[in-house]
């Protein structure tokens, strides 16, 4: 993620940066268009949802031309789907989760559900990124077609080879039942603010939730029989 657009924190994220003149862009110039488009509409999404977000508007808040967004990403889908990726790229929580993370403390193996939601819970509530990441989340649950982006975007995810360095059986299975407790407690915590879950402290939480993850993750749940 454009290190300018992170280091101005969510409410300042750029309006202006690196201006293009029309004509046909190149990739291979050395600017930052491409980061600076997909952080202003990570956060063009988040806060106006799917619909009201408009791809000039987006163009104006990175400082390009709107050819730009056409030229480097095609439509509005496309660009939501990579800006997504971008924050979770950005998170390092899957390298948390596969035990290269600052959590892990160790160098190399999976780390425990603890460790992940700590650095989860750390991500959301001291970044940027964090924030405008809890934003897309909560337009999901009310835009189906967001909602479809979405489940697109965590099914390539969980196809993708790096998560099978877990070395676990039901991979998806297993990933797609972690996923619903830490997406449920996001929610709950975060976008109703239930209490006494919103204003308890986050390593708390974390200790609390993470052998529930693990649980999911590396026990016996006989999936032989639940998918059979």
């Amino acid at each position: 993620m454009s290190g300018k657009a992170v280091a101005q924190g969510q409410e300042g994220l750029p309006r202006g940066g690196h201006r293009h003149h029309r004509g046909s862009p190149r990739a291979d110039e050395g600017s930052t268009a491409y980061d600076d488009i997909l952080v202003a509409a990570a956060y063009e999404f988040s806060h106006k949802g799917f619909d009201r977000a408009t791809m000039r508007g987006i163009a104006t808040r990175a400082g390009c031309d709107p050819k730009l967004l056409h030229y480097y990403f095609g439509g509005k889908d496309d660009l939501f789907t990579k800006a997504v990726g971008r924050i979770v790229e950005g998170s390092r929580l899957l390298d948390t989760l596969l035990g290269g993370g600052q959590e892990a403390g160790r160098g190399s193996g999976p780390v425990t559900g603890v460790d992940f939601l700590k650095a989860l819970l750390r991500f959301v509530e001291t970044t940027p990124e964090g924030a405008v990441y809890l934003g897309l989340v909560r337009n999901a649950g009310g835009d189906p077609h967001v909602r479809d982006l979405m489940l697109g975007f965590i099914k390539g995810e969980l196809d993708g080879e790096q998560l099978k360095r877990l070395g676990i059986d039901h991979l998806r299975e297993r990933l797609m039942f972690a996923a619903s407790q830490v997406l449920g407690l996001l929610i709950v915590r975060y976008v109703f603010k239930v209490e006494p879950l919103a204003s308890m402290p986050a390593d708390g939480v974390a200790m609390v939730v993470g052998p529930v993850v693990d649980r999911y993750l590396r026990a016996d749940l006989s999936f032989d029989r639940l998918v059979a």
